[in-house]
């Protein structure tokens, strides 16, 4: 068959067998070595991505050197100039594939090394990585399908010039590509947020889960995912709550006329009191505001108004329940009566 004898069909199959065994046994080495690597770093690569990674770069190297071994066999030298063409394509593609995934693996790492002397480059680093990412995975692509297309015998040069020839049409056709491209460069050179940051742009308020190369996703209080492009959002309003220091807590009630100035007064410094003697509340006077600050025919309106030290949102909510049951229970002590109208001021976080 083909004009081989049986032994070259073994010797042919045996070395299919051979690359088989060869993939696994560099992949299996390539993983060590990277664990040794991140380990050493003190990071913990992703597995399935480590996987991809490893056997696409063993698949390259034990492709390339098949389609030298195919020499040796005794096919046709049509034949052979065939297969060691696809050989080759094959080891191009998936070397292509290893760089591509080997990117998820590095790029955080290498940015946090490059960024070593700022005090945040971790946060930075989160920050850039997927833009940084996204573009180098293009440029791996773009070059990864320039090489298989010469391989092919396709005429690249001459569709790279078609394709400046037709450059104004596609300019016009990517505006919105082009803007979000250059929003994302104003965003990380402005640097509002970072990765994880909690922000609030035109009413919209979520958790900062990814910067893109053409948008940025934000995860919301009811775990949805907002993308904003970054053309737009380079032009909007951004309120970085992430960055506060400490977190506003402010409500209004209203206290039935009926209760004597004095009872009032006793209500208001123990609002105080309870301010005051709060591990989690700043003490500065002048941002702990309990006043009457209006007087109606319903009643007297207070505002309590103070800054609370809580990192996280769910720490926040406790200390705004805790502090409004002991409003509550100082009311009850007192005997204070809060007005019943039409439109109560409500205890909400702000």
């Amino acid at each position: 068959m083909m004009g081989l004898t049986t032994t070259q069909w073994l010797i042919f199959f045996g070395m299919l067998a051979g690359a088989m065994i060869a993939v696994e046994g560099i992949s299996r080495g390539f993983i060590s070595m990277t664990a040794s690597v991140f380990k050493k770093w003190k990071l913990k690569p992703n597995q399935h991505v480590l996987l991809v990674t490893t056997r696409s770069l063993a698949l390259g190297i034990v492709a390339e050197l098949v389609g030298t071994w195919f020499w040796y066999i005794g096919f046709s030298p049509s034949t052979t100039v065939r297969v060691a063409m696809w050989m080759d394509i094959l080891s191009a593609s998936a070397f292509v594939i290893g760089a591509y995934h080997m990117i998820d693996l590095l790029c955080t790492h290498v940015i946090e090394q490059i960024l070593r002397s700022r005090p945040n480059r971790g946060d930075i680093a989160r920050t850039l990585a997927p833009l940084v990412s996204s573009t180098v995975k293009v440029v791996i692509i773009f070059i990864g399908l320039t090489v298989v297309l010469g391989m092919l015998g396709v005429n690249v040069l001459a569709i790279i010039t078609g394709l400046s020839i037709g450059g104004a049409a596609l300019a016009l056709a990517s505006q919105d590509t082009i803007k979000n491209f250059f929003g994302s460069m104003m965003l990380l050179a402005d640097h509002p947020f970072d990765v994880g940051d909690l922000i609030s742009v035109d009413g919209v308020d979520g958790t900062v889960e990814e910067i893109g190369f053409r948008s940025t996703r934000l995860r919301t209080a009811a775990d949805s995912v907002v993308s904003i492009p970054n053309g737009t959002l380079a032009n909007m309003t951004i309120d970085n709550l992430g960055v506060r220091s400490y977190r506003l807590y402010k409500t209004d009630f209203v206290i039935d006329h009926y209760t004597p100035t004095q009872k009032v007064q006793q209500f208001i410094d123990e609002i105080r009191s309870l301010i005051s003697t709060h591990p989690l509340t700043l003490k500065d006077p002048a941002k702990m505001i309990v006043a009457v600050t209006g007087v109606t025919s319903v009643g007297y309106t207070v505002t309590v108004s103070m800054f609370v030290d809580a990192k996280k949102i769910s720490e926040d909510l406790v200390f705004r329940h805790e502090m409004n049951m002991d409003i509550m229970r100082a009311a009850e002590n007192l005997r204070i009566r809060f007005s019943r109208t039409a439109e109560q001021p409500s205890m909400n976080p702000a």
